[in-house]
């Protein structure tokens, strides 16, 4: 498997990731951290171009990596 960041124009993938998934919520589809215009940047495992699991980072005010508004936990698998 292979780490890396979503580039933007690859967030309809992680979007679609977050739907099939059993741990996905609303708070870790792109269009909700674009919402709260909070920076952010999504890390995830791939295997053969497939997202395997991922986790949204996001800075809050303080510019610290933390979970954002509402969201408990953005780990997916």
């Amino acid at each position: 498997m292979e780490f890396q960041i979503l580039k933007s124009e690859d967030h309809e993938n992680w979007d679609v990731f977050v739907d099939m998934s059993p741990q996905g919520s609303l708070f870790a589809k792109t269009y909700y951290l674009d919402a709260i215009g909070l920076p952010y940047k999504i890390g995830v495992l791939k295997k053969n171009d497939t997202i395997k699991a991922g986790i949204v980072l996001a800075k809050n005010e303080l510019h610290l990596f933390a979970n954002p508004l509402f969201a408990k936990y953005l780990g997916i698998q």
